[in-house]
C-alpha cells in the first residue's frame, strides 16, 4: 500500500481499516471530558450530545470514523441543538476545531497508576494555568512543561509516491495533512507534498473541486498546485511548487520584534499576494506567521497553506476553520468567507511581529511607544472589530502601503545586499 511516512496513531485515514477501528476506551473518556469542560455541560448532556451525534452505541464505545463525523461543524451544531441545550455557536465552533486534533496531541502521563495521555494546548485545546497540562484521564499535572507541539512523524525519506517524487523530509503540519519536502526525480528539483490525510469523503470532494479551479493561479508568493495524487489507501496528497525561506514565527523567534519599516514592507507584499488571490476568488483563511515565508536572499515574502481556503465562496458557503487570535469574530462564528477576514489577520499578524510574539499583546491590539503613528493607523483599520468598518480591497491597500513606506522611513526600495529584516534593537 503506497503511503507517505508511518501511519502515527493520531493520523486520520478515510480507508475502512481506519474508520472501523474502535478508539481505546481512555480516549473516548478525555474526548468526553473535553467537551464537558469547553461546553460547560454535565457528563449526562455531553453523552446526549453523543447520542444525538452518533447514536447510543457511543455510550459504550466508538471508532475513528466517528471522530472524522463529529468534527464536522454542522453534524456537530445539529446533535447540540437536538438536546435543547443553550451553548453559544463559538464554543460549539471550539469543539469541533479540537476534535479532529484530540488524537495526535498526546504524550505518556507521568503518573504510574495512569500510564495514558494527556492532551496538549495547541490550536485552541484547553490550557491550564499550571506547568503543563492536567491529563484528562485521571487529572494528573506533570512536573515539568511540556512541548506544545505535537511530535514530529518519522520521516518518509526515500520513499516515492506517484511514481515520481521522492519524499526527503517532514516540513510542518496543518489543518489537512503533513507537508514533506520532496523531490521530482524527472527534474531533479525541490517540491512541497501535502499529505491530506484528515479529511473525510465530502471535504477530499471540495478539495479536489478547489483544486481545480486554482490550478492555474500563478503568482510568485503562492505555491503552484503540480499533481494531485489518489494514493493506494484512499487519501489525497497534492504536489506543490517548493517555497524556500523562513516563516515570520521562526524570525520571531529568533530576532525578537520587527522594526516598523520591516513591518511594512512585509504587510506590502502580503497585500500584493491577497490582491491576486481575491481578484480570482479566493479567500485564504488562515493568515498567520507560521503560513507566511520570507526569504531574506530575495527578498520574498510568500503565503502557503491553502487548507482551508475557500474558492468563490456563496452566502450559503461556512467558514473551515481558523487559528485562535488571527482570526475575525465572524469567521469564528462559521460565517460565509470574505475578503475583510484576510484583512483582519493580516493586521493581527502586523501586531505579532511589532510585539515580537507576544499574543497578550495581540490580543489586546497593543502598539510599542516605537511604532509610527501613520502605521500604527493603518493596522487599527485593518483590525477593525466591525465588517463594514475594515478595508476590503487589498490594492488600494497595497499603493496606500507603498506610499507610507516612502513617506515615513524615505524609501520604497532596501539597499542591493540589506536584509529586508530588521529586529527591534
Amino acid at each position: 500500500m503506497e503511503q507517505i511516512g508511518e501511519q502515527m496513531p493520531g493520523d486520520f485515514s478515510p480507508n475502512e481499516l481506519a474508520r472501523t477501528r474502535e478508539v481505546p476506551d481512555y480516549k473516548r473518556k478525555a474526548l468526553e471530558k473535553l467537551i464537558s469542560r469547553v461546553l460547560e455541560t454535565s457528563s449526562r448532556d455531553t453523552n446526549e450530545i453523543l447520542v444525538h451525534a452518533l447514536g447510543e452505541r457511543a455510550l459504550k464505545t466508538f471508532t475513528f470514523g466517528d471522530i472524522f463525523d463529529l468534527a464536522n461543524t454542522e453534524a456537530f451544531t445539529r446533535a447540540v441543538q437536538a438536546t435543547g441545550i443553550n451553548v453559544p455557536s463559538v464554543q460549539v465552533l471550539r469543539v469541533v476545531n479540537m476534535i479532529a486534533q484530540i488524537m495526535e496531541q498526546t504524550e505518556p502521563c507521568e503518573n504510574k497508576r495512569c500510564g495514558e495521555f494527556p492532551i496538549y494546548e495547541r490550536g485552541g485545546v484547553i490550557r491550564t494555568d499550571d506547568p503543563g497540562n492536567a491529563c484528562l484521564y485521571c487529572d494528573h499535572i506533570p512536573t515539568k512543561t511540556i512541548d506544545a507541539a505535537p511530535a514530529k512523524p518519522k520521516d518518509a525519506a526515500k520513499r516515492i509516491i506517484g511514481g515520481e517524487y521522492q519524499i526527503e523530509k517532514f516540513i510542518a503540519e496543518g489543518a489537512i495533512g503533513r507537508t514533506y519536502l520532496a523531490t521530482d526525480l524527472t527534474v531533479e528539483k525541490p517540491v512541497c507534498v501535502k499529505h491530506c490525510s484528515k479529511l473525510n469523503a465530502a471535504r477530499q470532494a471540495n478539495l479536489l473541486d478547489e483544486a481545480r479551479k486554482m490550478w492555474d493561479l500563478r503568482h510568485h508568493g503562492i505555491p503552484a498546485i503540480r499533481r494531485v495524487i489518489r494514493l493506494e489507501d484512499g487519501t489525497l496528497a497534492i504536489v506543490m511548487s517548493y517555497i524556500p525561506g523562513e516563516t515570520l514565527e521562526a524570525i520571531v523567534k529568533r530576532d525578537g520584534a520587527i522594526h516598523p519599516e520591516s513591518v511594512a514592507w512585509i504587510l506590502e507584499r502580503l497585500m500584493n499576494i491577497l490582491q491576486y488571490l481575491h481578484v480570482h476568488g479566493v479567500i485564504h483563511s488562515d493568515l498567520k506567521p507560521q503560513n507566511i515565508i520570507v526569504n531574506e536572499q530575495t527578498y520574498a515574502v510568500s503565503l502557503v497553506d491553502f487548507g482551508l481556503a475557500s474558492v468563490k465562496p456563496t452566502d450559503a458557503s461556512s467558514s473551515l476553520g481558523y487559528t485562535d487570535h488571527f482570526a475575525p469574530l465572524e469567521q469564528v462564528r462559521g460565517e460565509p468567507p470574505i475578503r475583510q477576514m484576510d484583512i483582519y489577520a493580516l493586521g493581527k499578524v502586523a501586531l505579532y511581529l511589532l510585539n515580537g510574539g507576544n499574543m497578550s499583546a495581540v490580543d489586546e491590539d497593543h502598539f510599542p511607544d516605537h511604532v509610527p503613528p501613520v502605521l500604527s493607523d493603518l493596522i487599527k483599520r485593518l483590525i477593525e472589530k466591525k465588517i463594514e468598518h475594515r478595508p476590503q480591497y487589498a490594492d488600494r491597500l497595497f499603493d496606500f502601503t507603498r506610499s507610507l513606506r516612502r513617506k515615513t522611513f524615505g524609501r520604497e526600495l532596501f539597499n542591493p545586499g540589506e536584509n529586508p529584516i530588521r529586529s527591534v534593537p
